[in-house]
């Protein structure tokens, strides 16, 4: 019986171009394109319903395709497929311009709370939601919700949090003094009104 072979369908033409490219730097057998196939044809078909060009895409467009696209699939084969679509991110970026940052290295698994170092960033609904869940209804709670917030609205280091002291604080300018700093060069910083209500309940 002869064989019908199926014609595969081509994808727009920055996608095929990256499938010439990584073909001729990393002399990768037809295999492998068709397992990269996998992943940049849903993806394209994802940011074309979603109305999303490569130019404009981000980390949250990112993280919902995969959200959606990773159903049914075994752990391996997500890690697996997460490391063709940073191929593809890093081709964009480096190679042709398209985007304006790399956003390969943020493609990343879930974090496995196992592991002895914590991650090393949180998207942006994760901030939202640690933020939202910071409450008042101790004294250490308390505590907690004033430093998570002045690391995140003034980006201090933990050294640099634990040395503030009461001095340091003017309620009346609504301002900070950070002497003690790993550069050794004080900063004043202004106090957002949701900074000066955290301190105060604290102290």
């Amino acid at each position: 019986r002869k064989r019908t072979r199926v014609k595969t369908r081509r994808l727009s033409k920055v996608y095929e171009a990256y499938l010439v490219y990584y073909r001729r730097t990393r002399q990768a057998p037809d295999r492998k394109i068709v397992q990269i196939r996998r992943v940049l044809r849903p993806f394209e078909r994802f940011l074309n319903k979603s109305g999303i060009k490569l130019a404009h895409l981000r980390i949250e467009h990112i993280d919902a395709f995969l959200a959606e696209f990773y159903v049914g699939f075994a752990p391996g084969t997500c890690r697996l497929y997460r490391s063709y679509l940073r191929g593809f991110l890093k081709y964009l970026y480096q190679e042709r311009g398209i985007l304006r940052k790399d956003l390969a290295p943020l493609v990343v698994g879930a974090p496995m709370f196992a592991k002895a170092q914590p991650p090393k960033f949180l998207r942006a609904w994760e901030v939202k939601q640690l933020l939202a869940n910071l409450n008042l209804s101790s004294a250490i709670n308390i505590r907690t919700c004033a430093i998570v917030r002045i690391a995140y609205f003034l980006g201090l280091r933990p050294s640099e949090i634990r040395n503030i002291r009461l001095n340091d604080i003017s309620f009346t300018n609504e301002e900070l003094t950070v002497a003690d700093r790993k550069n050794k060069v004080p900063i004043k910083l202004p106090l957002a009104d949701i900074l000066l209500k955290s301190i105060a309940a604290y102290v």
